[in-house]
């Protein structure tokens, strides 16, 4: 009987029908059928339709499809004959193709999230009976240019998870479940309810009991061992390995070698070890047969007295059934007898199942770009890793996690040094995949665009090659280095937006062939630690603005091929710890325009082999501290413009051969106390006019033999006998008081 749900009415008579189903595999329904009036064919589309299979006195059971064609075959005998083609609601996800990421997402959760979708417009519904396997969090999924049947069978063949649909729980529907040890598979029900399905080759159908018609079991060699292999860039010095198997019993080792499968997150390899022998050995131990058993299904578990052959299994899990029948009709059609047949493949209950990789991985073909993306101007991690916006994604987030964390080349990468450009957030960077693997995505660069123009506008700079980095936060400047390689204009330009650092840990030499300018916006300091030589072949002007100091820790030395000539602007001071020597070749002239005062904490002592000449347009003001003394060789001159005056605190010395001084007008000589001429021999005071001798007090001229003072024919002589003798043509004596002479003798004449 068949019926259909969501579709036209029609009163269909069936045919026959075939009914595959597999573990692990597609479920699909080809059912034949008639009717004297046809409905609208293309309505059946999408309906569900269920079949019931039964043999006469046995048991019965219902299965599920959904319409996926109707083929119009003609008519034969007034019916209308059709062909219908029905599969399992999962088959139809083969139509809906996606390119998507999950992060931080179980393949369960995936699974469940891409199935509720694709089964639930069908009304059916997915059963998961899977407790380990596919439970931990995937960091990093993609379906690429995939639909989401091929999908979810490759995500459950990669976690090794069992799937087959059931028909039998009662639900109006089948039911996809997920299954990962053999122990979850139930028991077979024959009539009797136990799971024995005895061998009975003859009239099968006369018997109520359900039995097979055959059974084959077969053995092959298969690959013995499996060797795993993957690369954990995070400890990148050992690379993962794990073997699982041996040889088989003639010690014969066939090996399969399988590496980078997938995108590494951690070290599972021997649980896949253990998959993909499981899978590798399941062809090695096969039955197959051919049944009346209505019941038998995928995922059931069986046993069977069919063979008594030592080492020949009892207990089976069906893998694949194929369902043949039909109730059959009068007529040329058919006969009105009912069928039914089924052939099946199984394998022993011990051997663990597990789905081999049969599911294709998709894989991209050449680089794509992406867009970068993240919280601020640079998003990335210690690894220098950076998260992008791939443009095929369905639903683009540009959020920070819109991808994994992806890895960037670099022109070097080591321990420590190498290249480091990171590209930044909005940047368009070129993405290829390792093994075309969309699991495990590697930027290998970046390119311009719309939006993002080279640093050099072109066709115009056609010539400048370089790099021109972007300050951030803000984008405010930028650092660059460019090279101009136009003919006979080619340069090399250097930017930085702040500081300039150049740490050189031996020699460093530079050579310009023509001209070199410097200029520093403000301070320079410059550091030697032992010698510094510097050749200038022609010319050096140094411009200081302000201030010039400079300090020489032991001695400086200064030679100047001809002429020197420096200029003061205002005052100049020279500080020397110890000595000081100057040697002039020849003439030495120094002229100041104001003051000029040298301070000698010791003994100076000056020394002119020549002629010594000193100009002083104004005043001149020598002051001592202590004792002065000017030793002169030859003759001394000073020329006095005006007035010159000496002052000396203590006593004041003068010695010479000869002493003359001539003054124009006045000579006055001072002295606060006494005052004292002495001559070795004459001494000569001459006066053109008037001679004045004043004493406050008393006025005492001492002579040895005499004294005599004379004007014109009078004089006055006093000698040391004590003779006085005063002459003159007329002597007067006069007293305004009294006159007193004394003498033992007094003439008169």
């Amino acid at each position: 009987m068949v019926s259909f749900q969501g579709g036209p009415e029609a009163a269909w008579q069936l045919l026959s029908y075939e009914f595959t189903e597999a573990l692990n595999g597609r479920s699909e329904l080809t059912l034949e059928l008639a009717a004297e009036t046809l409905p609208e064919l293309g309505e059946l589309l999408g309906s569900s339709v269920e079949l019931s299979m039964q043999r006469p006195g046995a048991l019965g059971r219902s299965v599920y499809a959904v319409v996926l064609g109707v083929d119009f075959r003609g008519h034969a005998e007034h019916r209308g004959l059709v062909r219908v083609h029905g599969v399992s609601a999962f088959e139809l996800a083969e139509y809906r193709r996606h390119s998507r990421i999950w992060q931080e997402t179980s393949v369960i959760d995936i699974v469940t999230e891409v199935l509720d979708a694709a089964l639930g417009d069908y009304g059916r519904t997915l059963r998961c009976d899977v407790h380990s396997r596919g439970t931990s969090p995937r960091r990093y999924c993609v379906q690429y240019r995939e639909s989401d049947y091929d999908f979810v069978r490759r995500l459950l063949e990669e976690e090794g998870i069992n799937y087959y649909w059931n028909h039998d729980l009662g639900a109006g529907h089948e039911v996809l479940v997920l299954c990962e040890t053999n122990d979850q598979y139930p028991a077979a029900e024959n009539v009797d309810g136990g799971p024995n399905f005895p061998l009975i080759t003859g009239s099968p159908e006369l018997t109520e009991f359900e039995s097979l018609q055959g059974l084959e079991w077969s053995q092959r060699l298969t690959s013995t061992k499996v060797l795993r292999r993957d690369y954990d860039w995070r400890h990148p010095t050992e690379l993962l390995t794990t073997a699982h198997g041996e040889g088989d019993p003639k010690g014969i080792i066939r090996q399969v070698y399988s590496h980078s499968h997938r995108r590494f997150e951690q070290d599972d390899l021997e649980l896949r070890s253990v998959d993909l022998s499981e899978a590798l050995a399941q062809p090695g131990n096969m039955a197959w047969g051919q049944s009346n058993a209505v019941g038998l299904r995928p995922g059931l578990r069986f046993t069977t007295d069919a063979h008594s052959a030592d080492g020949v299994p009892h207990d089976y899990i069906v893998l694949e059934v194929r369902h043949h029948g039909g109730p059959g009709y009068a007529g040329s059609l058919g006969t009105n007898s009912a069928i039914y047949t089924n052939e099946f493949q199984c394998v022993p209950f011990e051997r663990p199942i597990r789905p081999l990789l049969h599911t294709p991985k998709p894989y991209t073909r050449g680089p794509q770009t992406a867009t970068v993306v993240g919280d601020g101007e640079i998003h990335t991690d210690e690894y220098g890793r950076i998260q992008v916006q791939f443009h095929w994604q369905e639903e683009p987030s540009y959020a920070a996690d819109a991808s994994c964390w992806v890895r960037c080349a670099q022109s070097w990468a080591a321990g420590g040094w190498g290249a480091q450009f990171i590209p930044r957030v909005g940047m368009e960077v070129v993405v290829e995949f390792l093994d075309g693997n969309p699991d495990r995505p590697l930027v290998t660069g970046c390119v311009y665009n719309g939006a993002h123009e080279p640093p050099f506008s072109l066709p115009d700079n056609v010539t400048q090659s370089g790099w021109r980095t972007n300050s951030s936060p803000g984008g405010s400047g930028s650092n660059e280095l460019r090279f101009e390689d136009a003919a006979g204009a080619e340069e090399i330009y250097i930017h930085g937006q702040k500081d300039w650092l150049v740490e050189i840990n031996n020699d460093t030499s530079k050579s310009t062939g023509n001209d070199e300018i410097l200029s520093v916006g403000r301070d320079r300091s410059k550091t030697v630690g032992n010698n510094q030589s510097e050749d200038v072949g022609v010319d050096k002007t140094i411009c200081v603005g302000s201030n010039h100091r400079e300090t020489i820790g032991a001695a400086m030395s200064l030679d100047v091929g001809t002429d020197q000539t420096v200029t003061i602007g205002v005052n100049q001071t020279i500080g020397v710890g110890a000595d000081l020597s100057e040697t002039v070749g020849a003439n030495m002239t120094q002229a100041i325009g104001a003051n000029a005062s040298q301070t000698v904490g010791a003994a100076k002592s000056t020394t002119v082999t020549g002629l010594m000449s000193v100009t002083v347009g104004g005043m001149f003001n020598t002051m001592v501290g202590g004792l002065m003394s000017q030793e002169i060789g030859g003759l001394k001159t000073v020329a006095v413009g005006g007035m010159s005056t000496e002052t000396v605190v203590g006593n004041y010395g003068l010695s010479a051969a000869n002493i003359s001084g001539s003054a124009r007008t006045n000579v006055g000589l001072d002295a606060g106390s006494n005052f004292s001429a002495q001559a070795g021999s004459n001494v000569d005071l001459a006066s053109g006019a008037a001679f004045n001798a004043n004493a406050g007090s008393t006025l005492i001229l001492t002579a040895a033999d005499k004294i005599e003072l004379k004007c014109g024919s009078s004089s006055l002589t006093l000698e040391s006998g004590g003779k006085i003798v005063l002459k003159g043509s007329k002597v007067t004596v006069e007293g305004s008081s009294s006159l007193v002479c004394k003498a033992k003798k007094i003439h008169q004449n």
